[in-house]
């Protein structure tokens, strides 16, 4: 990603505005610096010199791709400038289809973001964002070791954002495994400091491995480009009620990291979630998702 004050420009015709604005909005709770016509461009600005300002300040322009934006003079205006400005400078095009249309030809070529289908919405802006802006890919690894429903359904509702979970099934490798997933693309840990403790008898095995476990991973990587992003996957008053596990200046520490909710208690069980389940923790991933990927773009910044 460039150093332009915008991470992406978005052309669009009149009528899809609304559109464009809830698009903008999900950009924005990701951390994406998004240009918008109306939001950017202030009374008694020259409308044609604020519109080639706004191209010449961001990294890329998403077209959105309707039959109405492809015949429209203007829209084609500014796609044939942004095709200028992407020959010198480097911005990046990335048409967004909203609507079935015949792609222009210096368009048809180039990798898209699909938007045709609503309920695929999030997906698609994950796409846009993750690798389309950034040009990186977001890979999940997950510290675990034991059974049940409940990893299997977080997997399931990250598989459904397109993204994979690999990583280490035991503590004991995280150290060594979870770096080397760096050279495939920026990296978010999922972890339960809690779930081999107290029913494992494998005493090793205790919070304090896996809290300091998470600790020397962070500390490698804090206040770099690749720094390693780590979300909290247990119970809610898991660490509260930590109690003799864990030392109080540990539990402090870990209370400010991210924490996805575990809404149901899996183990000795191998069930299925129920749908109310499975729906509390798609919603419940969705707004630490938000917030994660905040803190992957203002890491991104520091390249």
């Amino acid at each position: 990603m460039s150093k332009s004050t915008f991470d992406i420009f978005l052309s669009y015709k009149s009528e899809d505005s609304g559109w464009v604005s809830n698009l903008k909005d999900d950009l924005q709770k990701r951390g994406v610096q998004v240009w918008l016509d109306k939001n950017e461009i202030r009374p008694g600005d020259l409308f044609a010199q604020a519109l080639e300002d706004g191209l010449e300040s961001s990294s890329a322009i998403g077209l959105v791709i309707t039959p109405e934006s492809v015949s429209s003079g203007w829209v084609k205006e500014e796609y044939y400038r942004a095709l200028s400005l992407a020959k010198s400078q480097s911005l990046q095009l990335i048409p967004l289809i909203l609507k079935d249309a015949q792609l222009p030809g210096f368009l048809s070529s180039r990798h898209h973001v699909d938007f045709r289908q609503q309920a695929n919405f999030d997906r698609a802006v994950d796409q846009l964002v993750w690798p389309g802006l950034t040009g990186e890919k977001v890979i999940f690894s997950s510290i675990h070791g034991v059974g049940g429903f409940a990893w299997p359904a977080l997997k399931q509702v990250i598989s459904e954002r397109g993204f994979s979970t690999f990583g280490p099934d035991y503590v004991e490798a995280a150290l060594d495994e979870v770096p080397q997933l760096s050279s495939r693309g920026r990296v978010v840990v999922i972890v339960d400091l809690f779930e081999d403790w107290p029913w494992s008898t494998m005493s090793f095995r205790e919070p304090a491995l896996y809290a300091d476990t998470v600790l020397k991973l962070r500390e490698r990587t804090k206040g770099t480009p690749d720094e390693i992003i780590f979300v909290l996957y247990q119970h809610r008053d898991a660490l509260t009620d930590a109690g003799s596990s864990l030392d109080p200046a540990i539990v402090q520490r870990f209370l400010h990291f991210f924490i996805l909710p575990k809404d149901f208690d899996d183990r000795g069980h191998c069930k299925n979630p129920t749908l109310e389940q499975m729906t509390s923790l798609q919603e419940h991933f969705k707004g630490v998702w938000y917030r994660v990927q905040r803190q992957l773009m203002a890491a991104k910044r520091l390249t």
